[in-house]
């Protein structure tokens, strides 16, 4: 997901002669990576070129969250691995699509392991990664 903003944010960084150094990751023990930042080697020509590089990273990562989203919510769950999740750790609107994609993903994962906290319910692990990723990138874009 970060990778992809990534990607974006050089490209159009590019675009206006901008050039970043390598990212550096930011660990998150509970969602694995909170997203990168990178050394600008150059100079921003203004304030909207800023901008514009900050936000296409943002809107990169955000669809290809939604993408992970959709995918996890519209993929039939015969045959594919369960994750289990507790929905309240997410938003509200979130912990809808994760009890929508529970009720279809019940029937295919029975049981819980013993390691699933109480009141975990089974979804694709698609959709929970779409959702940590969706739920990273809105934080991210809080100082937007």
């Amino acid at each position: 997901i970060f990778g992809a903003g990534e990607l974006i944010r050089r490209a159009v960084a590019s675009s206006y002669g901008v050039r970043f150094g390598l990212p550096l990751l930011l660990p998150s023990p509970a969602l694995g990576t909170f997203g990168a930042c990178s050394r600008v080697l150059t100079a921003v020509p203004d304030a909207a070129a800023r901008f514009d590089i900050a936000l296409s990273a943002l809107v990169a990562a955000l669809l290809a969250s939604l993408t992970l989203i959709l995918v996890g919510v519209l993929t039939p769950p015969e045959g594919r691995e369960c994750a289990w999740v507790n929905p309240g750790i997410f938003p509200n609107l979130l912990q809808q699509l994760v009890y929508s994609s529970a009720e279809s993903h019940g029937p295919f994962c029975p049981t819980p392991p013993d390691t699933a906290t109480r009141g975990a319910v089974p979804v694709d692990p698609a959709l929970v990664a779409g959702c940590f990723g969706a739920l990273a990138t809105a934080l991210n874009a809080l100082p937007l």
